[in-house]
């Protein structure tokens, strides 16, 4: 939970916490990915598209793609509905199984 780490800085926990939610729904999509796909560079590569969109809209950080700059419950509420609709549905079906046999390499290699 680094995104916590602001709390050091005397940040508002309010708007800390808002971002904690939408990083956990992102991070849960960036780990079903990583299994879905077995390729880390494909997780890094997701994570640096989304904070170079967020951090190039605006000086602040804030871009109107981007919920960083936007700190209400609700948007980074819904932003983790969808994150973990989007990890439910690849854990459904034909994803299922190709994320347990990438599961099942990368734990023996």
């Amino acid at each position: 939970m680094i995104h916590y780490a602001g709390l050091l800085d005397q940040g508002p926990i309010f708007i800390i916490s808002t971002q904690a939610i939408f990083a956990f729904g992102y991070g849960c999509f960036l780990a079903t990915l990583y299994l879905y796909s077995g390729k880390f560079w494909l997780v890094l590569l997701s994570h640096f598209s989304l904070d170079l969109i967020a951090f190039s809209l605006s000086a602040g950080g804030g871009g109107i793609l981007s919920w960083y700059g936007n700190n209400d419950l609700l948007s980074n509420g819904l932003s983790m509905v969808f994150a973990l609709v989007m990890t439910l549905i690849m854990f459904l079906g034909k994803q299922r199984k190709i994320m347990q046999e990438n599961a099942a390499r990368l734990i023996n290699a």
